[in-house]
């Protein structure tokens, strides 16, 4: 696969070497915006110390904003996450604030350390919405003088400047605060949010979070534009054709997204060690038959054998073969839509039309990793 470019340099500063200032140019290597964006002309006026970061484009919603912003320059420890990492995209930032890293680096950085119990995480080489590198940290005025020792796997990375999407996330609630969580990564990534603005995901620039000194998020932000063409519509989409063995889910049946709540309101009384499961980060849904032998949707874990299926449970395979994987480069936390919106006409059967899809025996089989992204597996053939 050919990746896109990385849109920002970062260096390991943990080596305990006084580091060499960035040039000035290797933030934004790569975007190149058709007209400068509304801050840089901006901030070029503004006659304060400290640059304008963010300027107001237009409200999408009451928790929505498209936003430009300068360049960010964040120090923050390199973390990276896929498949088979035992946490998540919210957790593993939680962790680095309560535990005290984030919190050492601001006070390592006092004097430069633009907001003052905010943390930012950055996603950085994303090769998929669950295969990426996170830079968790603060955002810094400067890369000059920085201390010669800073916690293990810390990192300088610069944002360019970009146009953005904003959710603004109110946990009022203190059961809630995880579901809005959710929910605010979610939006910018959803059908909803693509056709009520008509923005695109930006692949010159990056996604990024940030979190207050309690550890809970309360911006999103994903970077946007106007797509061109269809090709630049689905540009954060790739995919790849794999041949894959049968796959073997055990979970719950249900119509719909009732198959998942169903799994949910159990799942953490199951034992998935001893039922084998293989991946307790990873969830897998796809159609089948029900034991009455009515079309149904099974959502569950994927496992080894069905030697030791727990009795609240059922139990179906997909048969192995070959498959179009879709996957999206934006962090997708679990939502797949675009792929069901043209994209994978687009990105691959236009482009091969030696392929067809083949629903003879196959269906289409959902793959989401928790709190991260997801992917759809389509069941294809080489035509003959």
């Amino acid at each position: 696969m050919n990746f896109a470019k990385k849109p920002a340099a970062y260096r390991d500063l943990s080596e305990g070497i006084s580091p060499k200032p960035l040039q000035r140019n290797q933030g934004s290597e790569g975007y190149s915006p058709k007209e400068m964006p509304l801050i840089l002309s901006k901030a070029k006026e503004a006659s304060l110390n400290m640059p304008v970061s963010e300027v107001l484009v237009e409200e999408v919603t009451p928790f929505c904003t498209i936003v430009d912003r300068s360049e960010m320059k964040i120090v923050g420890v390199k973390v990276e996450l896929n498949p088979y990492s035992d946490y998540d995209a919210i957790s593993i930032v939680q962790k680095y604030i309560k535990d005290g890293t984030c919190k050492l680096l601001e006070d390592l950085l006092e004097t430069k350390t633009m907001t003052k119990g905010e943390y930012i995480a950055a996603v950085i080489e994303a090769k998929s919405g669950i295969d990426y590198t996170y830079i968790i940290g603060v955002e810094v005025n400067s890369f000059d003088n920085l201390p010669a020792y800073l916690p293990p796997g810390t990192t300088i990375f610069t944002c360019p400047p970009a146009r953005y999407g904003k959710v603004v996330r109110n946990a009022s609630d203190p059961g809630e605060k995880h579901p809005q969580a959710k929910q605010a990564i979610c939006y910018l990534s959803s059908s909803e949010f693509r056709g009520s603005t008509g923005y695109a995901y930006d692949m010159e620039s990056v996604s990024f979070r940030v979190f207050d000194e309690a550890s809970e998020m309360i911006f999103a932000y994903e970077p946007v534009k106007k797509p061109a063409s269809d090709e630049e519509k689905f540009a954060q989409v790739s995919y790849e054709v794999v041949m894959l063995p049968e796959i073997k889910v055990i979970g719950c049946f249900g119509e719909g997204i009732d198959c998942m709540w169903n799994l949910f309101n159990i799942e953490n009384d199951i034992d998935w060690k001893a039922a084998g499961c293989l991946n307790e980060k990873q969830y897998i849904s796809f159609g089948c038959k029900d034991d009455q032998g009515q079309d149904t949707t099974i959502f569950g874990r994927p496992v080894a054998s069905f030697e030791n299926v727990p009795g609240a449970l059922s139990a179906r395979v997909m048969p192995s073969g070959l498959w179009l994987k879709l996957y999206q480069k934006q962090i997708n936390n679990d939502d797949t839509s675009i792929f069901f919106e043209g994209s994978k006409e687009v990105v691959f059967f236009n482009k091969h039309p030696e392929f067809e899809e083949d629903y003879s025996e196959r269906g289409f089989v959902y793959v989401a990793q928790y709190e991260q992204g997801g992917y759809i597996l389509f069941p294809v053939r080489l035509k003959k």
